[in-house]
């Protein structure tokens, strides 16, 4: 079995049980993703232990860090929304390095135990014609905090389709790029210059 290590957050109010429970929970999650030949992993798992498989590289470490956000009552049930940051060590060839990400999840309790562990959906939506994004004008400077795990986030969601709320290019690799350090936090500069930085505004875009 490999290292696997857990901590969980409760909030303030929060009660123990659903802590417990959501604990046992994450654990059975680590010992599917250890178990790299389990076929009811999820396709996000079995998606990355195809790609550690073809760059001959294996998780060695796992720890999940899981943070109750919310828990409100619908009918006989309670549902708790919860965070999990998951960080992989990973070994390829005399190598060592993290992966990381974070993902929401909601947990469906009735009579104190656990019916449904679902992953919440990231909702990105943005509607193109309206002038909603801030965009920074090219001889500004601005500090900003930067979330990591938010872009990581982001970058899960998307890797394999376009967010309708962007335009789409025949190669699009700076775009998806920026949008996913977008989501982290980091403002679209450059605005009105079209060959500086990376931005979009009342459907007009920077070349980048």
């Amino acid at each position: 079995m490999l290292p696997i290590s857990f901590i969980f957050i409760v909030g303030e109010g929060k009660l123990n049980m659903f802590r417990e429970k959501l604990i046992s929970s994450l654990q059975l999650r680590a010992k599917k993703i250890v178990a790299s030949k389990d076929n009811d992993q999820c396709e996000e798992m079995q998606r990355k232990q195809t790609n550690l498989s073809d760059r001959n590289a294996e998780i060695v470490k796992v720890q999940l860090e899981g943070k109750i956000i919310d828990q409100r009552k619908k009918a006989a049930q309670e549902l708790v929304s919860y965070d999990v940051h998951k960080k992989f060590v990973i070994k390829q060839e005399s190598f060592f390095y993290i992966e990381e990400g974070i993902e929401r999840r909601t947990a469906i309790f009735q009579e104190g135990e656990i019916i449904s562990d679902e992953r919440e959906p990231v909702d990105y939506t943005v509607n193109m014609d309206e002038d909603v994004v801030t965009v920074i004008p090219e001889h500004m400077r601005v500090t900003f905090h930067y979330d990591r795990l938010k872009a990581i986030q982001y970058a899960e969601r998307w890797w394999n389709d376009y967010n309708p709320a962007y335009r789409s290019f025949d190669v699009d690799c700076t775009n998806y790029i920026s949008q996913c350090i977008h989501a982290g936090g980091a403002p679209m500069i450059g605005y009105p210059n079209r060959r500086k930085g990376w931005w979009l505004k009342n459907n007009n875009w920077s070349y980048s």
